[in-house]
């Protein structure tokens, strides 16, 4: 059953209140494909876009440390823990993971 007119706008109105919007343009077929995985998740498109945009956000902000704790200390523990022993800092340690992952 189609809601209301009244209830349309109400909708309207409250989505213009509580959100800001972006179009977001992907390649053809890209589309099928976001919502294919979201879908896989039990979410929304919206949803997983916008979990997505706050992962990535939490990422970018994390400091030389946390990437380190985080991405490399698993794999390459030994080299860090040297690197620390020796008293490099931990951005110089990052640059050199960087360049040699």
């Amino acid at each position: 059953m189609p809601i209301s007119e009244a209830r349309r706008k109400a909708n309207e109105r409250y989505n213009a209140k509580a959100y800001d919007e972006i179009k977001v343009r992907v390649p053809k077929g890209h589309k099928a494909e976001l919502q294919a995985h979201a879908e896989q998740r039990n979410e929304s498109l919206n949803g997983f876009i916008n979990r997505a945009i706050d992962a990535q956000l939490e990422r970018d902000n994390r400091t030389a440390t946390e990437i380190i704790e985080q991405d490399y200390l698993p794999l390459e523990q030994t080299i860090v823990n040297q690197f620390r022993d020796e008293g490099t800092s931990d951005e110089e340690i990052l640059q050199f993971l960087r360049e040699f992952s």
